[in-house]
């Protein structure tokens, strides 16, 4: 292929290498870019490495059904679903014999995040295609590296199961659209009820697309007639036998068995068997009594009438769903543990302004950029192309202002780890109004200004407010972290890589299995890397209120009292504590003075005379009963044996 052929292949219509090019240059990033987890073995999230230890038991021999963490507490089950599990394992197995199953793993947690971005640039066209047309599509590949919350549950390292999800909602959203324009409607009814019950099986984040695909699919079938309304029907029916036939691999004959089988949303139960029998009973039975009407406002109440019908049923029958899908947590991690979960805050804390303190106007406009310009573009963009369409294509754009809407609320007002669907739902719109401008140009200039021209839109709508403003402002490096923005991030704190050996050491700690007293955020990784035995995770474990009520303890008595309930061997903390086990007020305006610290720089510094333990350890405050464990390297970590005194048991 010459030269000026393989340029046109990429970056001239059809755009046929595109996605090629967009793949490579993101692997690249990582390939090059110091900080990333190629160089430091680092994952960014615990989830991940808690993910690496689940693949890791069941390859040990653990039971498909059973989803027990080892060494972490007893009865402490971590419902995350083997379907997920199964690309890691398959990707490790030719590794094992020669690296070992932990390196293994990690080799695995590089390649199968690249193999669901493979995935996504496969179908994310598909989605532009509906917008812009065969031959534009693959742009939307492009714009998936502005939209810094999707990237990152595709990078290397990345194997939560976020990423899958994603690809099932945007399929969804596909499907939908496909459907409304009465293209291959059998073929996506029958594949969207099977997307949509594996992920009921992987996790909640599929109900609220499910919901909302129903209640659009319900409401096309009405408006556009037979045709949708028979397509819709078969996906009634697929769907509760696809959600039905998952359950038996998914769940045991005992549980389902017992005589109250457990009916929770934030685990594949039976729930979902309910919630897709009655969604099917809606589509099903409107089709057929949309059969004695032509008149859509008719049939448009029949929906409506059956739609409330199945929420009530529903409601009866599995009234824990009012209370949300963290219902079975326990009380300290449904509280306590997840408000300190950063993805799990709404995304208007980061919006705040305090307008006493003129320089959180910065932060709050680059939050603002980086995340929500686009989305709130994109809005627009839906609203505008539904108000010039007409019929079915104006559904559809309406389809996807409601998904799109229904995520952009619930990333500022509840989770921004909704943020990632925010932002997928985005490309489509988004890609629309890219070629638009670019249509609007080709009529107004030519030649090399025409070029300057589309280079300037494409600057001004993704790379400018996403990517360039926010480094300049934060004077970030133009290399590495500028040119590989997909890859740049901060040196991780407290990374416990460097103590790894030193907790493994055969005549030392790692001499035998100890029971180590730590933050929840390291638990996972100590888990998957070492032998030894955990106290606090990243999940909804019964330990995470234990090593609060230790590490947020005001006098020694109560953190002995902790440690002794605990029966650990060794206190594992962090120089740099997070914010949950100081206290969300630890910082506030009454609590603090300015202070110089050890970088001879001046620092917010708290100022009431009772601290909690964790910041007396960091100062050297240690009580008789810890004694500390020298570090024979470079740590952000401390390290304090637990003795036993008069009276304990």
């Amino acid at each position: 292929m010459s030269r000026v052929s393989f340029r046109n292949f990429i970056f001239a219509r059809p755009y046929r290498g595109l996605p090629a090019f967009v793949f490579a240059f993101f692997v690249l990033c990582f390939a090059l870019h110091p900080q990333s987890p190629f160089f430091t073995h680092h994952l960014a999230d615990p989830d991940d490495y808690m993910r690496l230890q689940q693949v890791s038991a069941w390859l040990g021999g653990q039971s498909w059904y059973d989803l027990a963490v080892p060494r972490m507490g007893a009865d402490t089950i971590v419902h995350w679903s083997r379907l997920i599990d199964m690309p890691i394992a398959a990707v490790a197995l030719p590794f094992i014999s020669a690296f070992g199953v932990t390196d293994a793993l990690m080799i695995a947690s590089f390649i199968v995040p690249l193999v669901w971005l493979g995935v996504l640039f496969y179908v994310l066209p598909r989605m532009a295609r509906l917008a812009v047309g065969a031959d534009r599509a693959n742009i939307a590949c492009v714009l998936f590296l502005f939209m810094p919350l999707l990237a990152f549950n595709f990078t290397p390292g990345r194997v939560d199961h976020h990423g899958a999800q994603t690809i099932i909602a945007l399929f969804g959203l596909i499907s939908l659209s496909n459907i409304i324009m009465q293209k291959r409607g059998v073929f996506f009814a029958v594949a969207s009820a099977l997307c949509f019950a594996g992920g009921f099986w992987i996790g909640a984040e599929a109900l609220p697309w499910a919901i909302l695909f129903v209640a659009c699919l319900a409401i096309a079938a009405a408006w556009l007639g037979e045709g949708v309304q028979h397509h819709a029907a078969v996906f009634g029916v697929a769907l509760p036998v696809f959600t039905a036939a998952l359950v038996p691999i998914a769940l045991p004959v005992s549980e389902l068995s017992s005589r109250a089988p457990r009916l929770a949303l934030s685990w594949f139960s039976p729930a979902y068997v309910i919630f897709a029998a009655l969604s099917g009973g809606v589509l099903v039975a409107g089709y057929f009594l949309s059969r004695f009407t032509d008149n859509k406002y008719i049939r448009l109440v029949f929906y409506k009438l059956l739609g409330l019908t199945a929420l009530i049923v529903f409601f009866a029958v599995v009234p824990s769903a009012l209370n949300g899908p963290f219902t079975d947590y326990d009380n300290f991690d449904a509280t306590t543990a997840l408000d300190n979960i950063g993805e799990a805050m709404p995304l208007v804390r980061g919006l705040h302004i305090n307008y006493f303190m003129p320089a959180s106007f910065v932060p709050a406009m680059l939050c603002f950029l980086r995340l929500l310009l686009l989305p709130l573009l994109a809005l627009g963009v839906c609203l505008w192309k539904a108000r010039h369409a007409r019929d079915a294509k104006r559904l559809m754009w309406v389809a996807q202002f409601i998904f799109l809407f229904a995520a952009f609320c619930l990333t500022v007002f509840w989770q921004m780890r909704v943020g990632i669907f925010m932002e997928i739902f985005s490309v489509a719109p988004l890609t629309a109004l890219l070629c638009a401008c670019w249509d609007q140009l080709k009529s107004r200039l030519r030649d090399r200004s025409l070029h300057y021209a589309e280079v300037g839109v494409f600057l001004c709508l993704g790379f400018l407010p996403v990517i360039f403003i926010p480094a300049l402002i934060h004077a970030t490096p133009l290399y590495p972290d500028v040119m590989l923005f997909p890859a740049a991030r901060g040196i991780a704190q407290c990374p416990l890589e460097p103590i790894i050996p030193f907790l493994n050491e055969t005549d030392g700690l790692g001499a035998k299995p100890l029971t180590i007293l730590n933050s929840s955020d390291t638990g996972p990784q100590i888990l998957f890397a070492t032998r030894h035995n955990v106290i606090a995770g990243n999940f909804d474990v019964a330990g995470n209120a234990t090593a609060f009520a230790f590490f947020h303890a005001m006098d020694d008595n109560e953190a002995h009292r902790a440690a002794v309930q605990s029966r650990a061997d060794i206190v594992l903390v962090c120089r740099i504590p997070p914010l949950m086990y100081l206290g969300a007020d630890y910082y506030a305006p009454g609590h603090t003075h300015l202070a110089t610290g050890e970088d001879g720089m001046l620092h917010f510094a708290n100022r009431d005379a009772r601290q909690p333990l964790i910041q007396r350890l960091i100062r050297g405050q240690i009580p008789v009963w810890l004694k500390k464990i020298e570090i024979p390297v470079p740590s952000d970590y401390l390290i304090y044996r637990i003795q036993p005194v008069a009276g304990d048991k």
